[in-house]
């Protein structure tokens, strides 16, 4: 496999693994009521919409590159908390410099 197509290939998988663990996350809302269902549709909806994903690509390579052999959820569930993190900073960034769009939305 070359490396663009390994880049193509982790990123869908970084992608999947950060919309399910989103899905889940609203669907545990459900049981709380309706505006916190929207509140994680708001987040889902501000984390997919784009973005490089540079940073969990590069813990699931490096993970990878070293040769781990934790189930691949475990490493792709660490990948998806660095870019919840790294979006959570973004999003702090905005409020205190009142900005009021990110991606042009």
């Amino acid at each position: 496999m070359t490396f663009d197509e390994t880049i193509k290939t982790e990123l869908a998988a970084v992608n999947h693994a950060l919309e399910a663990f989103l899905d889940t996350r609203i669907e545990k809302a459900k049981k709380l009521g309706p505006s916190h269902v929207q509140y994680y549709n708001y987040i889902k909806e501000y984390m997919m919409r784009g973005g490089k994903r540079f940073r969990p690509l590069a813990v699931v390579i490096a993970y990878k590159a070293i040769g781990g052999d934790i189930p691949p959820e475990s490493y792709y569930r660490t990948a998806c908390s660095v870019e919840i993190l790294h979006n959570a900073s973004l999003l702090h960034d905005d409020l205190i410099d009142h900005d009021e769009t990110r991606h042009d939305q």
